[in-house]
């Protein structure tokens, strides 16, 4: 999964489409989504990408962005958002997502 941070946030994001999982290390629920935005990351056959935002040490991304809840899911499509969602979320919400 690609990591961003406030160096390569924009121009990554410009990019095709890409999920972005906001996270943090203390979030119980971030734990319960990663090993299924791995899966869903191996599903990804038509260029969309998986990316996190380390919600502590990128604080100014997520303010930017509104976030104040953890997980929170962002979809790019060429640096525009086009969906949210915000917690943890079934493997078919997040197959809708791509």
């Amino acid at each position: 999964m690609l990591n961003l941070t406030s160096e390569n946030f924009d121009d990554e994001l410009a990019k095709g489409k890409t999920v972005v999982d906001f996270w943090a290390t203390w979030c119980g629920y971030c734990k319960i989504i990663e090993p299924l935005l791995e899966e869903l990351e191996e599903k990804c056959e038509n260029g969309t990408r998986i990316a996190k935002v380390n919600f502590d040490e990128e604080r100014a991304i997520a303010d930017r962005f509104g976030i104040t809840m953890l997980p929170t899911l962002l979809v790019f499509e060429n640096g525009v958002e086009i969906d949210r969602k915000e917690g943890s979320q079934p493997m078919e919400v997040l197959e809708s997502m791509i």
